[in-house]
């Protein structure tokens, strides 16, 4: 794509699009091939597995802030907030990590997060640090276009989508083996659906040339 489509997609400024596209060049130069004036951001061939690994030391956490609360609301509540299930919660879906009921982890934006607070009402209570809580709300800087429904039927709320919940999580400094273990399990299901879709397109073009 070029500057201007990723504009267009992004909703960013085209000055925003050039200064990503810069940092994207100085960390793997081959991704942005210059055309004239042009400069087109494109995939010559680099694996989804490596191009995760080269990118993660440069992502930087998208939360900024955690709140881990005494009472949980209704799932209602939290739909109304615009809340999306995240962390271990969210990965008991996508790993053989078991989900646990007691304690739910959520995000939400910051903009949203009054919004959360005004359905809590009175029940927005935060639990000392030594206590449990059933839910902990992750705020996150910036909003999720593409949730999941991976979650939905079981407890009534989308979740992050798979490549957010990886940034998320992997930055989290948790040592717990099974923790470790689902990430792992997240990662090879991002690197196998990015294949998978990568393949779908290929097929598509073949076609494509083909009756043309």
């Amino acid at each position: 794509m070029s500057a201007g489509e990723l504009s267009s997609l992004c909703g960013k400024s085209r000055p925003s699009i050039s200064v990503y596209l810069a940092e994207i060049c100085a960390i793997v130069p081959d991704l942005v091939e210059k055309q004239s004036v042009r400069r087109l951001l494109r995939n010559p061939g680099h694996g989804t597995e490596e191009l995760l690994d080269v990118f993660w030391p440069y992502l930087s956490n998208p939360i900024t802030r955690r709140i881990r609360l005494a009472r949980r609301p209704s799932m209602d509540a939290l739909c109304e907030a615009g809340a999306l299930l995240s962390g271990e919660s969210a990965l008991a879906f996508v790993s053989d990590l078991a989900l646990d009921d007691s304690c739910l982890t959520i995000a939400v934006t910051r903009t949203s997060l009054p919004k959360l607070q005004e359905a809590c009402g009175t029940g927005w209570i935060e639990a000392a640090w030594y206590e449990p809580c059933p839910l902990e709300v992750e705020v996150w800087a910036y909003p999720i276009d593409m949730p999941s429904d991976i979650s939905f039927l079981t407890t009534e709320l989308s979740s992050i989508d798979l490549l957010n919940l990886y940034v998320a999580c992997s930055k989290a400094p948790l040592d717990d083996i099974r923790y470790q273990d689902a990430l792992a399990q997240l990662k090879e299901k991002i690197c196998h659906l990015q294949q998978a879709s990568g393949i779908a397109c290929i097929r598509a073009q073949g076609r494509l040339a083909t009756n043309n």
